[in-house]
């Protein structure tokens, strides 16, 4: 090998050794990585303790025709509730129309919003009802807050929620 290659080998290993040393020695840097890892653990038991799958209050095809022929309508602002009653567990359905929202990535948007809203509250929901929501115009521009107080009336208007004695 020639000096000139045997050089540049000593150099490369020489820059690793000091780049891994200074790593080390350097306390900003290990601190940091360090609250990195904590911060990403606590977040990941932050999920594991709110998400649980929703999927098993989920209206079906059939179910979800019967709520909308047969349902009770009641309406609070820009959404519209259809809601009916049965001896089996809570289900749930949501429609967003394409008059409503243009593009599909807006329409899925609220429809998760409005899950997540329901899925915090469906055990203060009385057992056996089935309930459609059905966005209206307006209801789009809503924040979160706003779509929350929302749903949270016209759950109360229709009287699906558990009585607050009872919990």
């Amino acid at each position: 090998m020639t000096k000139r290659k045997e050089n540049l080998k000593l150099k490369n290993v020489h820059y690793l050794q000091t780049k891994s040393k200074k790593k080390e020695e350097n306390p900003r840097i290990f601190n940091q990585e360090k609250k990195r890892k904590e911060n990403s653990l606590e977040k990941k038991e932050k999920r594991k303790m709110a998400t649980y799958s929703f999927k098993k209050y989920r209206l079906k095809g059939n179910e979800f025709r019967e709520v909308l022929k047969k349902g009770r309508g009641f309406r609070v602002e820009s959404l519209v509730l259809k809601l009916l009653r049965k001896e089996k567990e809570k289900r749930f359905g949501f429609l967003i129309s394409k008059k409503v929202l243009k593009k599909a990535t807006q329409r899925n948007k609220l429809k998760r919003r409005l899950r997540e809203i329901l899925r915090e509250r469906v055990e203060k929901i009385e057992d056996g009802i089935r309930a459609v929501f059905i966005a209206l115009p307006g209801l789009e521009k809503k924040d979160f807050k706003g779509l929350e107080g929302i749903v949270e009336k016209i759950l109360k208007k229709s009287k699906a929620l558990k009585d607050e004695s009872n919990l």
